[in-house]
């Protein structure tokens, strides 16, 4: 007979800790320390290692999570993502997730795995703009308890089962990787200086071959975001400022006309945040390293972006965008960090970047639009396949993780 009970009645709930600073602590590391950014590396499934590793030294410092344990990200916008993993071995973790552990011999890990995938983050949020949940909040999630026996044939049947899946999901992130492939080619044949495409050259053209090469910040004012204070009402509450964060690239891609956040005009007024104008170049300088999209309204953003917006006449924002997206390994180049890469609004200004006449931008850029458009459409078939993927799993967990009736 199957049961309704709380999470934290058979399992124990507890959080990661804060992810060291001093570089020292991952020298010559041996214990995985896992991030939000490795569990979003996997997604849904078994997790057996990660970016940076705990020195044995140093350990003794953080809670050590046994393999077994499942982790639940609970603060931050990887919150909303749902991402669900199961340690293969023993790790630490950060504070944005939770470790989940089973405690009794009522529950396996892996029923405990599979079912808090049927929990949606956002159900539990008191406020969805900023994601964030107490662990009080996650240990009183009601879970669905069959017997044991019944356990454990569902968890091998799911196990079949997504295996047949995965392995679906794998070829389809390899036709991924095929179009970033195809999609870096094709910006490295068309800003290649002085010979675009491999297109020739027509006396129109003539001053396609005039390229100059600029430091950033000649041709750039470069503006760093910043966060107001979420606990001040005043800078949030009703905002109708355009508020940046990576998850408005997330979901629209390359041009942002509006933001899922807001903040007020206080916030604007006492300098809390300064606003970039339109027809700028987004650039993340930390975490997701590189990433890039364009203000096509007057916007604010977090601390993670710098806004690079044109001081000269002859600089096009969307020549700017496709130029920097390509400038992704001397970013981490120059992050100056092996742990937590961040660029400095310093350093992003001495980078340097190869410059055509104006006429000649916006032809790369018109080339460019045309090319990633119709790439657009494999990968969208790509994203397409995820998503089916991903609403089968769905469907066949709620399929085996509902009773015919439950107590």
């Amino acid at each position: 007979m199957w049961k309704t009970i709380l999470l934290g009645e058979v399992a124990d709930v507890k959080a990661g800790n804060s992810a060291p600073q001093d570089e020292s602590f991952f020298h010559n590391g041996s214990v995985p320390f896992v991030r939000t950014s490795d569990v979003g590396a996997v997604r849904k499934g078994r997790l057996a290692t990660a970016r940076d590793f705990l020195n044995s030294t140093k350990v003794e410092k953080f809670r050590v999570f046994p393999k077994g344990t499942v982790l639940f990200p609970k603060s931050g916008a990887s919150t909303l993502l749902n991402h669900r993993v199961i340690l293969s071995t023993e790790a630490c973790v950060s504070s944005h997730l939770a470790g989940i552990k089973a405690r009794t011999s009522e529950v396996l890990d892996s029923y405990l795995f599979y079912f808090l995938q049927t929990i949606d983050a956002a159900d539990l949020l008191a406020d969805s703009s900023y994601p964030s949940l107490q662990i009080k909040v996650i240990q009183q999630i009601p879970i669905l308890v069959p017997p044991l026996a019944e356990q454990k044939r569902i968890v091998e049947r799911l196990d079949k089962e997504f295996a047949e899946i995965d392995k679906a999901i794998a070829t389809a992130e390899a036709k991924e990787g095929e179009v970033e492939r195809l999609k870096a080619a094709t910006l490295s044949a068309m800003l290649n200086r002085g010979s675009q495409s491999g297109e020739s050259i027509t006396e129109d053209e003539e001053d396609s071959v005039m390229w100059e090469t600029v430091r950033l910040g000649d041709v750039c004012q470069i503006v760093n975001g910043s966060t107001p204070l979420r606990k001040e009402p005043k800078y949030w509450d009703n905002g109708t400022v355009p508020w940046f964060t990576i998850d408005d690239l997330r979901v629209q891609g390359k041009d942002i006309s509006s933001t899922i956040q807001s903040v007020t005009e206080n916030a604007v007024d006492e300098k809390k945040v300064k606003l970039v104008p339109p027809d700028c170049v987004l650039l993340c300088c930390t975490a997701s390293i590189g990433e890039a999209a364009i203000a096509r309204v007057r916007m604010a953003t977090n601390q993670q972006f710098n806004a690079l917006i044109p001081r000269v006449n002859g600089l096009y924002a969307d020549f700017l965008y496709y130029v920097v997206k390509t400038l992704k390994d001397e970013l981490l180049r120059v992050s100056g960090s092996t742990t937590i890469n961040f660029i400095s609004v310093g350093k992003l200004k001495d980078i340097k970047i190869s410059l055509p006449p104006l006429a000649e931008q916006k032809r790369i850029v018109e080339r460019l639009d045309k090319a990633f458009g119709e790439i657009e459409i494999v990968d969208g078939k790509t994203q397409s396949c995820f998503e089916n993927y991903s609403a089968l799993k769905a469907s066949i967990l709620k399929h085996e993780l509902t009773p015919s009736e439950a107590v």
